[in-house]
Parts: C-alpha cells; structure tokens; sequence
C-alpha cells in the first residue's frame, strides 16, 4: 500500500511512467464516470461519482489482475485495509470482473481527501466509500494496471 499526495507520485514507478504522464496532462473539465482507455487492459481507468455511506454499508473487495490506484479529486472519504491473510472470502473470485469479496476486520484506515493517491495491492482486501464525517460527493479515477 502507498499514500501519497499526486504531486510526490513521480517517486514510484507505476505504469512504466503512463499513470505519471496521464495526471500531469489531466484536463479536469473533461472527466467523465466510466472506463476509459489509456493502454488498452494494460493500464486503463474508471471514472466514479458517489456518495460516501456508512462502513456497515459498503464491502471488502481485492482483485488478482491489477493494481488498484485512487486518485480523489474531490470529496474525502474513508478507506479501510487488510491483508488477504486476515479475510474470509463471501463471494469467490469473478475472474472477468477481477474482484473477490470479503469478511474482514480494518488493520489500516485511511482518510484520503482531494489529491491523494492510495495505491493498492492484489494481498490488500479494501473497502471504499465510507463517509469521514457527513455524507459527501466523492469524485474519483481508479486506475488499473496490469500486474
């Protein structure tokens, strides 16, 4: 796992430098929710919009494929982590979807706010979208990268 602000990003080499080139050339006024191409199923990202929600309400998730990378520009929320080792699996793993669900208790919890990074591990079983304080609009792009 790695927190980083967006701007300390070009210490870790992701993407062979794509994912570095891709924020650094960002146009914000062009975002829009849902997959888009950056280097076919080898890197690529998701554009999410949601509301943040109670952690009872929302799930433990790790995939085997790919890296996941969040970037939050705007909005905060809530990230908790644990390792694979310490989960129970709920739904067995959807190889066409990369994602595996589980029962788990937090060993880390993150409080990520606009122009944060969280990078995350196939070993690391996480749970997005709970709310810091209040409900609020969490605006994002999660990026995936082939490991």
């Amino acid at each position: 796992m790695i927190i980083e602000k967006v701007e300390n990003l070009s210490r870790y080499k992701l993407a062979e430098g794509k994912l570095i080139d891709f924020i650094k050339n960002f146009d914000a006024s062009k975002y829009t929710k849902g997959r888009f191409e950056i280097d076919g199923d080898t890197f690529f990202g998701i554009g999410l919009e949601y509301e943040t929600k109670s952690a009872e309400d929302c799930l433990w998730e790790a995939h085997r494929k790919y890296i996941d990378v969040h970037w939050i520009l705007e909005g905060e929320e809530k990230v908790e982590v644990v390792d694979i080792n310490q989960t129970k699996v709920t739904k067995a793993y959807d190889a066409e979807h990369d994602y595996a669900l589980f029962n788990g208790v937090a060993e880390n919890v993150i409080c990520m706010e606009k122009g944060q990074i969280l990078v995350l591990y196939p070993n690391e079983v996480h749970k997005t979208s709970i709310s810091v304080k209040d409900q609020n609009l969490v605006k994002k792009i999660v990026f995936k990268i082939k490991m």
